[in-house]
């Protein structure tokens, strides 16, 4: 799993454990939920790092990306982070085990490597 399926999974993986699941199934991904948590952090750390060190500070002390060469050096490392590996093992969910579960199809499409039919 990388950075980047983590993160676009992790919405619609909350949106999940909101609703009735089987107790097996809420478990299995809470405590994924939980055990990925310290990887979401330390990525929303070094991507606010990049921005500012990439960006000019604003008044309202937001960071700004001011040129192209700024804006394409921020999507290219951000881009190499999403690639990174994860040493986690990711719950394996069952469509049976999803009925009634609302989703998006943009969020299906974010899931789609950790469902089976």
């Amino acid at each position: 799993m990388t950075v980047g399926q983590l993160i676009a999974a992790t919405e619609p993986l909350k949106k999940i454990l909101e609703c009735s699941l089987p107790v097996k199934t809420a478990f299995r991904v809470g405590k994924f939920i939980n055990d990925v948590q310290p990887s979401l952090t330390a990525y929303e750390e070094a991507r606010v790092k990049l921005v500012q060190s990439l960006g000019t500070e604003q008044p309202d002390g937001t960071y700004k990306l001011e040129s192209m060469e700024t804006r394409q050096q921020f999507t290219d490392d951000l881009n190499g982070l999403m690639e990174e590996q994860l040493d986690c093992e990711p719950p394996t969910l069952k469509l049976d085990d999803l009925n009634g579960v609302q989703l998006t199809p943009t969020e299906c499409s974010a899931l789609v490597w950790l469902i089976e039919e």
